[in-house]
């Protein structure tokens, strides 16, 4: 072996798990290498005093992966995360979550572009619909949830409050022509209806 180069390792673990890769003089995991779980799971990348540290890519067994940044064990920095229904998650990481701007694209075409803060959904964020609608403002636990707008293909708007996913409170609807109306929602179902005087 060359003075420098990184020892080699084939680890077995008493748990059944593997490990297969560089590693450093006190016998740790460091460089590049391949950690086979009893579950099913692999991971192959970067490794730093014995845990996932760099770029690498975690194969879970239920076909799901990530693929980016690590740090400390962690997912951490820019990552992809590719679900085996087709949806993709690209973003910010830290600390094991998403943390920062970030994506969905959804297989149908749809996409959520939002801010994230440590949790599965975003707070805020645009989402487009495939047919060409789109929401921007607020969410919560994936539904659109304060205030925002929503904007129509066929060039019409509802600026409002939402509640749980469906408009809940007073809201400006503006037609495509430009006509506008106030309106009061209830749980998705519009109460009430009134032409706004024009300029």
């Amino acid at each position: 072996m060359l003075e420098g180069e990184p020892a080699r390792g084939n680890s077995e673990f008493e748990n059944g798990d593997r490990y297969v890769g560089d590693l450093s003089s006190t016998g740790k995991r460091e460089g590049h290498g391949t950690y086979y779980y009893t579950s099913g799971d692999k991971y192959t990348g970067e490794w730093a005093a014995g845990k996932q540290h760099g770029q690498g890519v975690y194969a879970y067994v239920n076909g799901d992966r990530y693929v980016g940044g690590w740090q400390l064990g962690r997912p951490s920095g820019e990552g992809c995360y590719f679900f085996r229904s087709g949806k993709v998650f690209s973003g910010q990481y830290s600390n094991g979550n998403p943390d920062g701007p970030g994506a969905f694209s959804y297989p149908n075409g749809e996409r959520l572009d939002g801010v994230w803060n440590g949790g599965s959904f975003p707070s805020h964020g645009v989402y487009h619909y495939a047919n060409g609608d789109c929401y921007g403002g607020s969410w919560r636990a994936g539904k659109k949830h304060g205030t925002g707008t929503y904007y129509f293909s066929s060039g019409a708007k509802h600026q409002g409050e939402y509640c749980d996913g469906k408009p809940h409170g007073y809201a400006i609807f503006v037609e495509a022509s430009g006509a506008a109306y106030q309106e009061e929602w209830k749980q998705g179902r519009r109460v009430s209806r009134e032409p706004l005087s024009g300029p």
